[in-house]
């Protein structure tokens, strides 16, 4: 139902985000993706639709671009731990050991409330 809506309503971007969640949730990744990338287009400033981007980035190897979105993430969300954990573990993905070793430990410090 969502694909015929979307053939009468193409830019409609909660539907490309509902369709890029489906196709996530069965596998489809790449497909996912590229809904989640339309949903995205036309509200650039769905945070949602932001992180649910860079868990399908993550999953497909492509970690640059999860950091990249990731940033603007953390814009919102700066010193929520979850998002902070996510941060490091794109850091550690791509290969930024020491700025993930950083963000793990502000994240045991806050835990720990040292900061």
């Amino acid at each position: 139902m969502i694909k015929k809506f979307l053939d009468h309503y193409p830019y409609y971007a909660p539907a490309h985000k509902e369709l890029g969640i489906i196709y996530f949730q069965q596998g489809k990744t790449c497909e996912g993706l590229t809904h989640i990338i339309q949903a995205l287009s036309s509200n650039p400033n769905d945070a949602e639709a932001k992180k649910i981007f860079v868990r399908m980035c993550s999953r497909l190897g492509f970690f640059d671009q999860a950091l990249n979105a990731f940033c603007d993430i953390l814009a919102t969300y700066s010193g929520n731990l979850g998002s902070l954990l996510t941060q490091g573990k794109l850091l550690f993905y791509i290969g930024r050991k020491k700025e993930a070793l950083r963000i793990f430990i502000k994240v045991i410090a806050k835990e720990l409330k040292i900061i």
